[in-house]
């Protein structure tokens, strides 16, 4: 495969400069000791056959990594010098020995390959062959500050492609003929340029390769290697698409076996391994990622895919990784944080430094429970009519350098309907200074970016009234806040909410706010409540106009105080909507006995978001729980979720159900005690971890049956049955066919 491999003339990669520019003067210079090294992993890659390759290894080069290195200010080169490091040696390092003005930068450009010299930056050996790993080479471009003794680690530039088949030597011992050759067809950007100070590939248009392999290139006993390539591939990593492999017999007949276009992991300084059975049988393959010099650095190429090409994304574990994820330009994702975290820490001082997220595309991050952060930056809109809307989530920016958490620049706008926003310092202390801001834009919008606030907790922050923009420089006048929106100050927080949202602070603040006829009720807690509850046919929120109420519980404690009953009903007049966001929330009365007395029973349609329960909780009508955790110690017999059968929705999504230290703890019950004329309830649970004492993740008991959905629950835990997530109460085998279970297995109790 052709591919050129070039430095750009300091002219073209450095900041154009008139010729009348002053370099450093003689009299303030002095030397200074200047370090280069390979990664440690150069020689145990090269050294005594720890290489299988037929080229790269020691025996075929020359021995010797050549170094090249040069220095600029101010665009102009002030110093160049090659030197040669033995393959092995402790650090395959150099040592140079410039002359400098202390305390000054320069922009230094490195550049080190395995075998040959290099007599000009500007200048590569084109390489036409495959397999041939004396192309391999390394660089480092950076800015520099000029003191007695500096160092610096080079890095691979490309990524290192290897395809192994296992079954070489099993097809030839089959078939009974020799393999002369193999062809691997497989599409990536042809590379024509490197630049060294952006870290970008310039590529050809050109996105087919055809590469021929000969066999003798590896001896590995049963296993060929089939291919080293070295790819263009970003920092970030990508994919590259492998359709077939062509394979030519000594009698001059021929094998084709389809990929079906094969997607493969690529990432600069890193090597994808391929092994499998190429020939015989069932594929049956592997991909190995293997950072070649930092550790066991673990890498999500499939987020990286995501952001590359779009779609919908849901993260499944933390993910913390040393690169910054861009969606491209033209793309569109749904990025779900799933309760998982997102770190990505890079030092680089290349023009993305340290951001988490730099959207070109359009970009929903839905992230409640999740959280976001970068070295800088968590999220950046970067023009080109990007458009990022954030629905919550955590998001922190932390950096020695001013900073802002939300960024927005060019015509790139960022919405943010709900969130935890805080700038940092390194040493992870909060910062009020207004250089750290939590939101800014470039310019004050003069360029069309913009952010729009419709919800959020700001640390130390005013998104209303700020002045990481200048208010007297153009129309944003330092506020943030959508229109029909406020910032209302917390502390040292402060919280976005819709206007007419009524702040509380006391109990009876909070009941005056919440027991008046109005059609929408927002309320939003500066201090832990209590409010009393009974009968529904005698306590209910809201009025005979209310349609929604809305408690933004910004990390406060609702206590539910039912007075003179057996029950804890929390209700709503007129049928009213009730939801509850961002907030705990317990009960005052019974701590054991019944469920009806012991749970908190929501009698209306409920929507809880955020929310974490120490008590169980039971559903008369619909409910959405979203990132909720049902952490009860109840010592009584109890579900941590009782479901009235009356035909309603019940919908979990990111909840965990943790009754593991209550006794008899158990999971969802549907049943129908107290329900005069049982209906059919469809429970959707996804994304849902269960850990329980005793039955199953959810059990059934109605004449009505169920429909349950699932996707992704985690059953481990259940001490009774981790296989199946649902049983069919023993009272209600009779009904049995009325229970559909999709996504998991039921079983009758009992049996």
């Amino acid at each position: 495969m052709k591919k050129f491999f070039a430095f750009l003339a300091a002219g073209l990669f450095l900041t154009a400069c008139s010729d009348d520019v002053a370099a450093p003067q003689v009299g303030q210079e002095q030397e200074v000791t200047l370090s280069f090294q390979l990664p440690e992993a150069i020689a145990s890659r090269a050294a005594n056959g720890g290489t299988n390759s037929a080229l790269g290894g020691a025996s075929n080069c020359s021995g010797e990594v050549t170094f090249t290195a040069a220095l600029y200010y101010n665009g102009k080169e002030v110093w160049r010098d090659d030197a040669t490091a033995a393959i092995p040696n402790a650090n395959a390092s150099v040592t140079f020995k410039p002359t400098l003005v202390l305390g000054e930068n320069y922009e230094l450009v490195a550049y080190a390959q395995m075998d040959g010299v290099i007599t000009d930056l500007t200048k590569q050996v084109e390489a036409n062959a495959i397999n041939d790993e004396t192309v391999d080479a390394y660089y480092v471009s950076t800015t520099i500050k000029a003191e007695a003794t500096m160092s610096a680690t080079l890095k691979r530039a490309t990524g290192k492609l290897r395809i192994i088949a296992e079954d070489f030597a099993a097809a030839e011992k089959q078939l009974g003929k020799t393999i002369e050759k193999v062809a691997v067809t497989y599409k990536q950007a042809q590379p024509t340029e490197f630049n060294p100070t952006t870290g970008n590939w310039a590529t050809e248009a050109s996105e087919v390769t055809f590469s021929e392999v000969v066999t003798d290139y590896t001896s590995e006993g049963d296993a060929k290697t089939l291919l080293v390539d070295y790819i263009p591939a970003t920092a970030t990593g990508e994919i590259i698409n492998i359709d077939k492999v062509v394979v030519t017999f000594s009698d001059g007949t021929t094998f084709e076996k389809s990929l079906a276009t094969l997607d493969v992991p690529v990432k600069r300084n890193y090597l994808t391994t391929l092994t499998g059975n190429f020939f015989l049988g069932e594929m049956d393959l592997k991909i190995e990622i293997d950072d070649a010099f930092d550790g066991e650095e673990e890498i999500n190429y499939e987020l990286a895919a995501a952001f590359a090409n779009g779609g919908v994304y849901t993260l499944e574990e933390d993910v913390n990784i040393d690169e910054t994820l861009i969606l491209a330009e033209g793309k569109s994702l749904v990025l779900n944080l799933n309760g998982k975290k997102l770190t990505v820490n890079n030092e680089s001082v290349e023009l993305e430094k340290g951001d988490a997220i730099i959207a070109y595309g359009n970009l929903v991050i839905n992230g409640e429970g999740g959280s976001v952060t970068g070295n800088t930056r968590a999220v950046w809109a970067r023009g080109h009519n990007s458009k990022v809307t954030i629905n919550g989530g955590t998001y922190v920016g932390a950096t020695k350098d001013a900073t802002e958490v939300i960024y927005a620049s060019g015509n790139g706008v960022i919405d943010i309907n709900a969130g935890t926003f805080e700038a940092k310092t390194l040493d992870n202390v909060s910062f009020a200074s207004p250089q750290y801001a939590a939101l800014n834009i470039h310019g004050n919008g003069k360029d069309g970016c913009d952010i729009n606030v419709y919800g959020g907790t700001f640390v130390n922050f005013d998104p209303a009234n700020n002045v990481s923009e200048n208010p007297t420089a153009g129309f944003h006048n330092g506020n943030f806040v959508a229109e029909g929106y406020k910032s209302v100050q917390d502390g040292n927080n402060y919280v976005v909410v819709k206007e007419g949202t009524v702040s509380a602070a006391t109990d009876e603040e909070f009941a005056d706010a919440l027991f008046q006829d109005a059609k929408e009720i927002n309320v939003l807690l500066t201090s832990d409540v209590t409010v009393d509850v009974t009968a529904w046919q005698n306590k209910a929120m809201g009025g005979a106009s209310t349609e929604a109420i809305t408690i933004d519980g910004n990390g406060k404690t609702i206590t539910f105080n039912q007075t003179n009953s057996d029950w804890n009903n929390i209700a709503t007049s007129n049928g009213a909507k009730l939801v509850i966001k961002n907030a705990n929330i317990t009960n005052s009365g019974y701590n054991n006995g019944p469920w009806n007395r012991h749970d908190l029973n929501f009698a209306c349609d409920v929507e809880l978001v955020n929310v974490v329960s120490d008590k169980a909780i039971a559903l008369k009508a619909g409910g959405t729980l979203t990132n909720v955790t049902i952490k009860d110690a109840n010592t009584s017999d109890t579900y941590a979720l009782w479901i009235q059968p009356n035909g309603q929705t019940v919908t979990l999504d990111g909840c965990v159900i943790d009754m593991i230290a209550a006794t008899d703890g158990r999971g969802i019950k549907i049943d129908e005690q107290y329900v005069g004329a049982p209906a059919k309830v469809t429970l959707n649970v996804a994304n849902t971890i269960f850990k329980t004492e005793e039955k199953s993740a959810i059990l059934v008991k109605s004449v009505a049956g169920a429909d349950i959905n699932l996707s992704n629950i985690d059953i481990t835990e259940v001490a009774a049955d981790n296989v199946n997530a649902v049983w069919c109460d023993e009272a209600s085998a009779a009904y049995i066919n009325l229970i559909n279970v999709v996504g998991g297995t039921m079983k009758l109790e009992g049996e």
